[in-house]
């Protein structure tokens, strides 16, 4: 008696499989990890695209599509490519009460993680890698200070990968140093801590990765570690990929808004949400910047420039022209674009392109302007935004300097 049948994308979409389909009484497809069938989302597969099939061949059978990380251009993406064009879409918020982010810069790693762990009271943790050989090092310097640790790569054999992953779900090793291939389908209640050794290529990866901490609902901590060096290594792996150049330039700009993240001066929560489309500006209290927040100015005139900027141009222009714009500048794309006619053309004359760049960014990160990746990266207004246009919100940067 078939109850559930659990299939791979790759498997089901075989003209055989489905001739199989056919024979038995199917209640529902429900498509787990949806956000793989978006070019938008942060794990695209080619043969997620393929499920659109099930509408045609079922057309009378529902379809339910689940993802923890999607924002809006990913699921308005996932409709469309799963040819499911009238569904209703049930959004849950993304915060994580009970987690606390920190971003710290990636000096004296090794010396702060045995620390960190030391001062663990109870229950396990993952620190994910970025490469095989780095999980067996960090595993081995671990052990050396006396940490019940192990690691795990999809270069293991079968055997191996299986019995560390049952240690660990046991509680026999306290610490799995271990690549992304670790954690899908990882269900385990009582992990306290997550903590990246490197950064990670996007957004959507990092919030998956640290979901797995705190499942049983106690306070649980992250800790994301990040150099220039991971950014450009990272960056490097998307340019030589065989992938087509829109797909390169979306990850691109992913990866752009997971070093923002890393280097934010904002509520991390917020940055969190704000990213995924659910905008909030009250500080959650509960991360770095919140417990120890960076000095900050008035900057309510400099975000109502960069501001009616964007809503001037149109909204569909990338942070570059933008500040191109701001600072009046006579190139050949702001003249070809009409944007030296506008009226916020070189109202930021006094501020440099850099530190535009860095207020801008702040803006995106406090949900006062958003990145769309579906239209080549243009910055749009936000629910925020008007409120900060006609006064009615002060806004609050953080001076940008080189340090």
């Amino acid at each position: 008696e078939l109850k559930l049948l659990y299939v791979s994308p790759e498997r089901i979409n075989n003209d055989r499989f489905y001739e199989f389909l056919r024979s038995i009484d199917l209640s529902f497809f429900a498509i787990d990890e949806a956000h793989c069938v978006s070019m938008w989302g942060n794990d695209f597969r080619s043969d997620y695209v393929e499920l659109k099939k099930l509408k045609s061949e079922f057309p009378d059978i529902p379809v339910l599509a689940l993802t923890a990380t999607a924002d809006a251009a990913t699921r308005e993406d996932i409709v469309k490519q799963l040819a499911i064009p009238e569904s209703k879409l049930f959004l849950g918020s993304f915060e994580r009460h009970n987690i606390y982010l920190r971003s710290m810069p990636a000096k004296d790693r090794v010396k702060y993680i045995t620390r960190f762990i030391f001062n663990q009271q109870q229950g396990s943790g993952i620190i994910y890698c970025l490469s095989r050989k780095g999980t067996e090092s960090m595993a081995a310097k671990l052990q050396a200070a006396g940490i019940n640790a192990g690691f795990y790569h999809a270069g293991m054999n079968r055997d191996d990968r299986s019995r560390v992953q049952r240690n660990f779900q046991n509680d026999q090793l306290q610490v799995i140093c271990a690549t992304i291939a670790f954690g899908m389908g990882i269900d385990k209640p009582n992990i306290r801590f997550v903590v990246h050794y490197n950064m990670p290529k996007n957004i959507e990866s990092y919030y998956q990765e640290i979901g797995r901490a705190g499942r049983d609902g106690y306070e649980s901590a992250t800790v994301l570690f990040s150099n220039y060096n991971d950014y450009l290594q990272l960056k490097s792996f998307i340019d030589a990929s065989e992938a087509s150049a829109t797909f390169k330039q979306v990850q691109n700009a992913k990866l752009d808004r997971m070093w923002e993240y890393a280097s934010s001066y904002e509520c991390r929560t917020n940055f969190i949400l704000n990213y995924f489309g659910e905008y909030r500006q009250k500080p959650c209290g509960r991360c770095d910047n919140c417990k120890q927040p960076p000095r900050k100015f008035d900057g309510t005139v400099i975000a109502q420039k960069a501001l009616s900027a964007v809503a001037r141009s149109g909204q569909q222009f990338s942070m570059d022209l933008i500040v191109n714009t701001l600072r009046g500048s006579g190139s050949r794309e702001v003249i070809q674009r009409g944007l030296n006619k506008i009226k916020t053309y070189g109202a930021g004359r006094d501020l440099a392109y850099l530190d535009w760049k860095s207020y801008i960014t702040q803006l995106i990160n406090q949900g006062a302007l958003m990145v769309d990746f579906s239209q080549q990266n243009a910055i749009k207004l936000t629910p925020f935004s008007k409120e900060i246009l006609k006064a009615q919100q002060k806004v609050e940067l953080v001076e940008f300097t080189l340090d």
